[in-house]
């Protein structure tokens, strides 16, 4: 028989995989205190919650964080913000697509859409709504995005925007 976990053990046992992080993070200046880890385990459950999903272990979560903690714009004093917003950017895009962009290819389009925009998390959450665009009317298919973060303007890369003409 398979055990069904609380929320709050849920939200627990994801706060201590966080937490396990700091090896790496600390040595990038960016180590989660236990609360900011519980923070994230929230969010990630809310963002579950919301999106209709279930997520076994800590998922993509650990494959975001390392990812988005190697960025020039993740300092310490907006870390946290930056994190709960990827993560709910993660699963929205994830949903929206129907599981139309594998985990590490998302990841990958979404700290590029980051780097690209000098950090903007506004920037990010317009890129990722494009990208929901895009895959959706058959403009990227699947894991093919490699390279089509959104420039600072909106567009693509090599994309005209059609409002423009």
């Amino acid at each position: 028989m398979i055990g069904i976990r609380s929320g709050g053990e849920c939200i627990r046992t994801s706060a201590e995989g966080i937490l396990r992080l700091n090896n790496t993070l600390e040595s990038r200046g960016l180590a989660l205190t236990p609360d900011e880890a519980r923070g994230l385990a929230e969010t990630r459950q809310k963002s579950l919650i919301a999106n209709s999903r279930v997520e076994l272990g800590l998922g993509a979560v650990e494959k975001l964080i390392l990812k988005f903690s190697a960025s020039g714009y993740a300092a310490r004093e907006s870390w946290i913000e930056l994190l709960n917003l990827a993560l709910e950017l993660f699963y929205f895009v994830k949903t929206e697509t129907r599981d139309g962009v594998g985990d590490v290819s998302l990841i990958d389009f979404m700290f590029d859409s980051l780097e690209k925009n000098g950090g903007s998390p506004e920037l990010l959450a317009q890129s990722c709504e494009r990208l929901i665009t895009r895959l959706n009317c058959g403009g990227i298919i699947g894991d093919n995005i490699a390279g089509q973060s959104a420039s600072d303007d909106g567009n693509f890369d090599g994309e005209d925007n059609d409002n423009d003409r």
